[in-house]
């Protein structure tokens, strides 16, 4: 027996399936008799997010290239994007896993950009690319993880990306400081099932049971592991690793069903079968 948690953004069944539901079936599998997780899929592979800041497009040109040959190589997966500005870069700033950054640019050098960037983001693997190794020394600054020397060439710039990759996949869990009024607690993320929202009172729903607390929705959003939880309605934010499936509006984590906002669902399709596409459970 299902059960099935509060219900207040629900809706019709959609009339046509979208290609992102097509593709949500072909990789979620449902299991009947245990309500289990029964995904296939090929060795899984996280997708890494590159950004690259170089006003030259020749250089800029020649990174992505090398970074496509290394995915070819090793089978890793990247999103590579491409910033000719550190202006753009900054102002339409996303997480990102690593970013290749140019020292000389008009405008605003890579250093003083790199300077800007930590106050947005702390963790992400800074490397700079110059023409003057000089300059590899100021990289310390601003916590840069490592330097390439122009002209690059394709084996340095794979030492690089070795190292990185390495070091991005050795990260330690990501854990939430909850605070439950008398006392704080330390939560894994990964333990997190799903957490319900009411008002400021946010209750965890976590394998080892219920933590009642308190806090505001959006400090708990920037806290939670980019594209693995997501706001399914109002009242729930789910950990994607533990849903089962999704059948109409509801989305299900073994047995507990909770109700999906209409207008969300086929986001909530798209973002799931990201999830799953890119191995992240």
């Amino acid at each position: 027996m299902y059960r099935r948690l509060g219900n207040d953004e629900g809706g019709e069944a959609a009339n046509a399936a979208s290609q992102d539901k097509k593709l949500l079936k072909a990789i979620l599998q449902k299991n009947t008799l245990t309500g289990q997780n029964t995904i296939k899929r090929s060795t899984p592979h996280i997708m890494f997010c590159v950004a690259i800041i170089e006003d030259e497009k020749r250089y800029s040109d020649l990174l992505r290239e090398y970074i496509d040959r290394y995915a070819g190589a090793t089978g890793e997966q990247f999103e590579t994007r491409v910033y000719f500005d550190p202006f753009t870069f900054l102002d339409n700033y996303k997480k990102t896993d690593i970013i290749f950054m140019d020292i000389m640019m008009p405008g605003m050098d890579g250093m003083e950009t790199s300077k800007r960037l930590r106050k947005m983001d702390a963790d992400v693997v800074l490397i700079f690319v110059t023409n003057m190794s000089k300059y590899a020394i100021k990289g310390y600054e601003v916590d840069a993880f490592d330097f390439v020397v122009k002209p690059v060439y394709y084996e340095d710039l794979k030492i690089r990306l070795d190292r990185a990759i390495a070091k991005l996949k050795n990260k330690p869990e990501q854990k939430l400081l909850v605070s439950t009024g008398s006392s704080t607690l330390v939560l894994r993320a990964e333990d997190v099932r799903y957490i319900e929202i009411f008002s400021h009172k946010l209750t965890y729903h976590t394998t080892g049971g219920d933590v009642t607390a308190y806090g505001s929705l959006k400090k708990l959003t920037a806290e939670l592991p980019e594209g693995q939880f997501l706001k399914v309605n109002k009242s729930f934010i789910v950990n994607l690793k533990y849903v089962t499936r999704i059948e109409d509006f509801d989305i299900y984590l073994g047995k507990e069903a909770i109700p999906i906002a209409q207008k969300k669902k086929r986001e909530i399709e798209a973002a799931l079968a990201k999830f799953l596409a890119e191995g992240k459970i």
